[in-house]
């Protein structure tokens, strides 16, 4: 098998010998590995923290509330910072394959989403007001979620790695009509996870859907979920908003956290087409 280190921004443009065997990949005790479309991806693994962070509303609120700046500002802090947006269904699945060596994945969402998330501009009252398409397309407010994190964070497979729900009163698609909806995390969501409840969690198929895992609004960063101790329906997750912002901050910067080291195992250099490299990692050939 040969082995090779991989420079990459645009193109597969340089390689060199690497030092990483496959015997050493096949301990599972120090390697996680997903497997896509004949691709192997082994990630490391790091008794780091990963970040679970969840917001809820733009706008000056103590509680809940973080302003547009705060936010703005935050973003910016995790791009200047080697952050990597990783979405919480593949934290879930402990798929790790999009993380670019040297990156610390970060799972980023919004609970109850409602002001200030995602809003379009519109002629008269925002409330109420038509959609402003004068510029031949609608256009979204510029302090709002939406507009920010399309602004900072780089799309993977044309989505951004940031999940919430829409607005509670439809207001980005001017809804006429309100729908009541039956959920499992409102109201049920801030209680213990007593037995009952997970057998009821874990067995639930409503038109093929099912549901993977949770999160626990504990106050806490969670480990990776390849880590034996984590339980994927109870994984850990912190809120920030306008009062903890300082010390969320505080977190990122005195937490050991975890940081990704990424070895692909492909067949041909073609298969890493939709993958991010970067210098430090590694892909060996079959």
């Amino acid at each position: 098998m040969r082995c090779f280190v991989l420079f990459a921004t645009l193109f597969l443009s340089l390689t060199v010998f690497a030092d990483t065997s496959i015997d050493e990949l096949k301990n599972p005790e120090v390697w996680s590995v997903v497997s896509i479309n004949n691709v192997d991806v082994y990630t490391q693994k790091d008794s780091g923290k990963v970040p679970v962070l969840c917001f809820h509303m733009l706008n000056d609120e103590y509680w809940y509330g973080i302003t547009p700046k705060r936010f703005e500002n935050f973003l910016i802090y995790l791009s200047e910072n080697n952050f990597y947006p990783l979405s919480d269904s593949e934290f879930i699945l402990k798929d790790f394959s999009r993380v670019p060596s040297g990156m610390t994945p970060i799972v980023l969402g919004s609970d109850d989403a409602s002001q200030g998330n995602f809003l379009y501009k519109t002629i008269g009252p925002l409330e109420i007001g038509d959609i402003d398409t004068s510029t031949g397309k609608k256009e979204l407010v510029e302090d709002s979620m939406v507009y920010l994190l399309q602004k900072y964070i780089k799309p993977v497979n044309g989505k951004i790695n940031f999940t919430f729900y829409v607005s509670f009163n439809g207001l980005p698609f001017r809804q006429s009509d309100v729908k009541k909806i039956s959920t499992l995390a409102y109201p049920h969501g801030c209680g213990v996870l007593k037995p009952e409840m997970r057998e009821l969690i874990e067995g639930f198929d409503r038109y093929g859907a099912s549901v993977i895992g949770g999160f626990d609004f504990d106050g806490l960063f969670s480990l990776p979920t390849f880590d034996n101790r984590v339980d994927s329906y109870d994984i850990s997750r912190l809120g920030v908003d306008n009062r903890n912002i300082d010390r969320v901050y505080g977190f990122l910067e005195s937490v050991p956290l975890f940081k990704t080291k990424r070895v692909f195992v492909v067949d041909s250099l073609d298969q890493l087409a939709d993958y991010v490299l970067n210098e430090s990692d590694e892909v060996l050939i079959k």
